[in-house]
């Protein structure tokens, strides 16, 4: 009885049958009080022929719905709820910086000479820190050119002692070092993207707009657009 409930309710949202209508169908056909009167007769040819059109619509709907799922589109948006820097992540380098307009990398109670200090010192990897303030906030290891808007405002280092940790191994050599330079730029280039604004989200919709999947939080709109592409295939679909 409960196959006939769902049914009856189909039809009633899909069809325009009363209520009534459906209920004498159904009567006559499951207790089959009178299967020789006409009444039942016609009820039960007005059943069948509901069951014939749910049936095609069935078809027709998934047809329309696989039809849908193929023909999706990708829609990227910035991500503009970002809840936290990057530099609260797990990094090998921690940053210094000295600038009275904003509070930049990681906190810290150095003064300019202890900062200078461990800038010299021989037991660590640092890298300067260049920042565009324009129009919006840009972080580089390299100088921008501009003497009017930018300057080095502080540096990231990682110790040795750090960097034998992060990668297992117990003696420093030139192939360790150069790797360590790359880490630390990785984080800056990140660091960059979280104040520059370049962070995105992707939502991917079927054929009728319904959503299939999202996600948020990818640094850098070439990244965001491959994880897309990516879930996409993955689900079988394609851009419209």
């Amino acid at each position: 009885m409960k196959t006939y409930k769902n049914l009856k309710k189909v039809m009633a949202e899909n069809f325009v049958f009363s209520k009534n209508e459906i209920e004498s169908a159904f009567d006559a056909y499951v207790n089959r009080k009178d299967i020789y009167s006409s009444e039942a007769v016609n009820a039960f040819g007005g059943f069948k022929t509901l069951i014939s059109a749910t049936r095609h619509s069935h078809k027709v709907n998934l047809r329309k719905r696989l039809e849908a799922k193929k023909a999706c589109r990708i829609e990227i948006e910035q991500d503009i709820d970002i809840l936290e820097s990057p530099r609260d992540w797990s990094n090998l380098g921690t940053m210094v910086c000295f600038y009275r307009s904003y509070e930049l990398g990681d906190k810290h109670d150095l003064s300019i000479e202890e900062a200078q200090e461990l800038y010299d010192s021989k037991n660590v990897v640092a890298l300067p820190l260049f920042l565009m303030d324009h129009s919006g906030l840009s972080i580089s290891t390299s100088d921008f050119g501009c003497p009017w808007d930018s300057g080095q405002v502080g540096f990231i280092y990682a110790t040795y002692e750090d960097i034998k940790k992060t990668f297992m191994v117990d003696t420093i050599t030139d192939d360790i070092l150069e790797k360590a330079k790359q880490s630390l730029k990785s984080e800056v280039k990140v660091y960059d993207q979280y104040l520059c604004g370049d962070v995105y989200g992707f939502v991917i919709r079927d054929g009728r707009g319904e959503i299939l999947e999202s996600c948020w939080g990818f640094y850098g709109y070439e990244t965001c657009k491959e994880e897309a592409e990516a879930i996409l295939e993955s689900i079988g679909g394609k851009t419209a």
